[in-house]
């Protein structure tokens, strides 16, 4: 078997047919070469299918039947019965031969008495007779045949006729349907395409709008940095010359602060040391007293005078005490005041100094605002020169991207315009070519199915007529086996005719192999027909009685065979000239399609070069835009620049600045070194005092024991004191006025911070100055170190309520 493809969808119309569609494959048995091939089916299903609806790729079939049915009796010509009468005769030849042989020998023994049997001739003219008969039988059923086929012939072209309107009907729907399927798609492309420039539109103003509105925000934004810094920088420079100021007052407040600390400790001390040696005097007086108790009573008056006198002597010494302290008072106060105004003077310089600084300050901040003022307006000069610069080259640009862009649309406009007239002819002529393409298609597809149906009529028409010849022929053949079987004679004649029968079934069978070889198969029975009627124009010659009917049943069956010969020919003429028209219409369709394909080949090409314009121009918009953007960046670049260079002013400002403020710490730093290596001031007099802070200043304070010194042995020794009674230890009085104090007083005055009125150690305040604090106040910072016996507490009520001057407060 040979595996065939179908290229053409087929529907079967008769008994024996198998049916397909267009890419199934079946199995081809054999190819008969009429034009039908024996296959298989995907189904399994065994039939015939016509040879131009399959491909061969692996080759063509074998031709002929297949081996079987040649020796298959029962198959005949097929499973429809068409040849039934011819295989009967199949059947019948294989005897026929033997009896030929037989018959060809009784002709040759009875060929000499033929002359002599003349009830032989009348035999032969009665069948001569019957012969006539039975072709005029013959030629009404051929004549009922051709009315019939006629018939046929015209429900076939009436049924072709609706057809083919029906077909132009359908052709004329789809080719509407097509075209307004074509136009709705143009339409939509029209569309997109107006769509598609509309939003390019609006977004390059969208595009263009938007950098605008960046621009201006960031020019606002940068404004209103640039104020911000500078209201900021204002800002600082009034805090930090309300911090110097804030430092000024602090610091005076503070060291009048340590003045008064200063003056209640040294008053506090001082009244501590008093009470003290008041303490200490009357211990040594109750010691006194307590000796004085073991002694006699000469010794207690002695004592008791003493007592009194030492009494009298430590109250006058105590008012003198007290003398010289309200004086001592009296001049601190003096010396205060004296300060006072000394430091109303320092406090005078100082506001002079803070105004002059203020004013300094005033002129600086004011030079400092012209320079802003001018660099702001050389700034603002700068900014509007490159903002008409911007302008100018925006407005440049977008006056060559405007004229770019009416070129492009105009060049655009040209070319589609152009091409939509180039694509509308091409379309109305692809539409025509496709439309004639189609009607021819129709036409050819319906011209090959009514040669087909006339095909398929003929070889019905053929096998009705091999059919009814086959019937004729078996008819004649038993009749003349009849008459063989009566004369010898007949038989060979008959043997002759089974001969050209089976020569006439071996033609059939050839036009079953091959669709043109049907001509060839007429011809040959036409050729059997001629055969037959030499041989019985033999036969008549050889039988007298028979030589005229056979002429003229030879003559009848010569001029049916030249009719059905003209016939055939006519018909195969037909068939030749439908042949090479529709082989013409093909060759001409092909020429028709290489035709429209070199077209669609042009308008692709065409569409080709369109795309590379609009490929070119999008290009062309990716450099505007890739310029634009090169322009904006530049633009940027240059407003990075200039904030760059105004950083680097003021990074150089600063840097300024800060070797400013370096050059005056390092100013500072050397005039606190000289101060340094100076000699220490002179010692304040003994005779100064600070002024308490509160209380009775001129006060008297409480009378102090003190005991009176021994008088020197006189005579007897009732007044000496016991050797066994402890001496009277006199403590060391209190720090003097006149010693070291003063330094002490100075070291306590120029010392740490002195404790508060609650006892409290006060903690040193952090100065607001920070590193570089003012000449004055690092120098007192630097030289105040703490005080090395400060007291920590305040003095504490008298524990003897009975002194008057316990209450008293200095």
């Amino acid at each position: 078997m040979t595996r065939g493809v179908v290229n053409t969808d087929f529907e079967p119309n008769g008994e024996g047919q198998v049916g397909a569609q267009e890419g199934d494959e079946v199995e081809v048995q054999c190819d008969y070469g009429d034009g039908w091939c024996e296959v298989v089916g995907g189904d399994g299903q065994e039939g015939i299918f016509p040879t131009a609806f399959l491909d061969f790729p692996e080759g063509a079939p074998p031709q002929g039947p297949p081996e079987d049915e040649e020796d298959d009796v029962d198959d005949g010509f097929g499973e429809d019965g068409e040849g039934h009468d011819a295989q009967l005769a199949d059947a019948e030849l294989q005897r026929a031969q033997l009896e030929k042989a037989q018959a060809e020998h009784e002709a040759a023994m009875r060929q000499q008495a033929v002359d002599h049997q003349q009830g032989e001739l009348e035999a032969a003219r009665e069948q001569t007779s019957s012969l006539e008969e039975r072709v005029k039988q013959l030629q009404e059923e051929l004549s009922t045949e051709r009315e019939q086929r006629v018939q046929a012939e015209q429900k076939l072209a009436e049924k072709d006729h609706s057809m083919q309107h029906e077909l132009m009907d359908k052709q004329a729907e789809a080719n509407s349907a097509a075209q307004e399927r074509l136009e709705s798609v143009l339409k939509e492309n029209e569309r997109l395409v107006a769509q598609a420039a509309q939003m390019r539109s609006e977004f390059e103003v969208r595009e263009r709008d938007f950098a605008l509105s960046r621009e201006d925000q960031s020019q606002k934004r940068a404004e209103q940095f640039m104020a911000e810094r500078e209201k900021s920088q204002k800002l600082a420079q009034d805090n930090e010359s309300m911090k110097v100021a804030l430092q000024h007052a602090e610091a005076s407040k503070e060291e009048y602060e340590r003045l008064l600390e200063a003056e209640r400790m040294e008053h506090a001390r001082t009244r501590s040391g008093l009470e003290a040696e008041l303490k200490k005097e009357q211990g040594n007086a109750a010691n006194l007293i307590e000796d004085a108790f073991n002694n006699s009573k000469q010794e207690k008056e002695a004592l008791e005078k003493r007592l009194a006198q030492l009494q009298e002597d430590y109250e006058k010494r105590n008012r003198e005490d007290v003398l010289r302290r309200e004086e001592e008072s009296r001049r601190r106060a003096e010396m205060f005041m004296a300060e006072k105004q000394k430091g109303s003077s320092l406090q005078a310089q100082y506001e002079q100094e803070k105004a002059s600084h203020a004013q300094a300050l005033d002129a600086m901040r004011q030079t400092y605002e012209q320079r802003l003022e001018q660099a702001k307006m050389e700034i603002a000069k700068a900014r509007s020169a490159v903002e008409q610069q911007r302008k100018l080259a925006e407005a440049q640009f977008a006056a060559q991207v405007q004229a770019n862009r009416q070129n492009d649309r105009k060049k655009l406009e040209e070319t589609l315009q152009r091409k939509r007239a180039e694509y509308e002819t091409q379309k109305a002529k692809d539409l025509q070519d496709i439309s004639n393409a189609r009607a021819m298609a129709v036409e050819e597809k319906a011209k090959r199915e009514r040669v087909e149906q006339a095909l398929l009529k003929e070889q019905e028409a053929a096998k009705r007529q091999r059919d009814e010849i086959n019937q004729g022929y078996a008819v004649r053949y038993r009749q003349m086996q009849a008459e063989i079987d009566k004369l010898k004679q007949e038989k060979a004649s008959a043997v002759a005719l089974r001969t050209e029968l089976q020569q006439q079934l071996q033609g059939v069978q050839g036009n079953q192999q091959r669709m043109h070889a049907q001509i060839q198969s007429l011809t040959q029975q036409v050729q059997g027909q001629n055969a037959l009627i030499a041989q019985m124009s033999s036969e008549t010659e050889k039988l007298k009685a028979a030589v005229g009917a056979a002429h003229a049943e030879v003559n009848n069956q010569k001029r049916v065979a030249d009719d059905l010969r003209q016939k055939l020919d006519i018909e195969a003429q037909a068939r030749q000239n439908v042949e090479r028209a529709a082989s013409a219409r093909i060759s001409q369709q092909i020429e028709e399609t290489r035709r429209h394909q070199e077209q669609a080949r042009l308008a692709q090409q065409q569409n080709h070069q369109f795309m590379q314009e609009r490929d070119r121009l999008e290009a062309e918009k990716a450099q505007l835009m890739s310029d634009k953007q090169r322009l904006e960046m530049e633009r940027q670049s240059s407003m990075m620049q200039r904030q760059q260079e105004e950083q680097r002013r003021q990074q150089e400002q600063q840097r300024q600045q800060q070797q400013q403020q370096m050059e005056q710490q390092r100013r500072y730093q050397e005039q606190q070194q000289q101060q340094q290596q100076r000699p220490p001031p002179p010692a304040t007099p003994a005779s100064w005092k600070p002024a308490p802070a509160y209380g009775n200043t001129y006060a008297t304070p409480a009378p102090i024991n003190v005991p009176q010194r021994q008088a020197p042995p006189s005579g007897g020794g009732s007044m000496q004191p016991q050797r066994h009674a402890p001496a009277p230890q006199r403590q060391a009085p209190g720090p003097s006025y006149g010693s070291s104090q003063p330094q002490q007083q100075q070291q306590q005055y120029y010392g740490g911070p002195p404790p508060n009125q609650y006892g409290q150690q006060q903690q040193p305040q952090q100065s607001y100055y920070g590193q570089n604090p003012p000449p004055g106040v690092q120098q007192q910072q630097q030289q105040r170190p703490p005080p090395p016996g400060a007291p920590q507490q305040q003095q504490q009520q008298h524990p003897n309520s009975n002194d008057p001057f316990a209450n008293l407060h200095y």
